[in-house]
């Protein structure tokens, strides 16, 4: 049950991420596992979804609370994991 595990993200800082950020994240794993099968190393998601964390975090300390953060959330997920992707360094 490996795939069940919650990711615990940390801003830039090295603190813990909101609540509220973490707990939307970290229900959008199943989903982001099943679009993107070839982004499965542990290490390779958590980095993913800490980058989109703090994307997150940046934008509603900038603008305010987001409405629709599950939305956002999976946008910027979609968003950074197809960056991961066509990097270089993570193709082999």
């Amino acid at each position: 049950m490996e795939h069940l595990r919650l990711l615990r993200l940390l801003d830039e800082e090295g603190h813990p991420l909101d609540a509220r950020i973490e707990r939307t994240l970290n229900g959008l794993v199943p989903r982001f596992r099943k679009h993107f099968p070839a982004l499965q190393d542990e290490h390779d998601l958590t980095e993913v979804f800490e980058q989109a964390g703090r994307k997150i975090a940046h934008r509603e300390r900038e603008r305010g609370g987001i409405e629709r953060l599950h939305g956002y959330a999976w946008v910027t997920l979609r968003s950074l994991a197809t960056s991961w992707l066509r990097r270089g360094s993570s193709r082999l």
